[in-house]
């Protein structure tokens, strides 16, 4: 069996010499597909890599999800031994992690009329 030649076909062009007018109409065209697909190409990754994240990080977390879980179930308080020596070392103490009872009125937002409920 033979395979037949393909077709060709080559359609006249429907402008030979574009205009001043018609190039500026043209690369606004350009302009205005780039831009909206743009905003697009951004939306679709913004997307793709919170999806391909997410799993990743609860992954590289479960861990510590489980230390703090088995903590909170036998009713102490869980300590990361590893941090807390690594900002002891290296964090000025205004901004170190603070390993005490949480003070409930340093929680309290600061808005006008606003009272807590705890």
């Amino acid at each position: 069996m033979r395979v037949p030649t393909p077709y060709h076909f080559n359609p006249p062009p429907l402008i030979q010499t574009p205009s001043e007018e018609m190039k500026a109409l043209i690369e606004q065209a350009a302009q205005q597909i780039s831009a909206d697909n743009t905003e697009l190409a951004c939306a679709f990754i913004q997307k793709t890599s919170m999806e391909k994240a997410t799993p990743e990080v609860d992954k590289r977390l479960a861990e510590e999800f489980d230390l703090r879980k088995q903590a909170r179930s036998e009713g102490r308080r869980y300590c990361n031994s590893v941090a807390l020596t690594y900002q002891v070392e290296r964090m000025p103490e205004q901004i170190r992690l603070n390993v005490s009872e949480l003070n409930v009125s340093g929680c309290v937002p600061y808005f006008p009329g606003y009272k807590p409920h705890f």
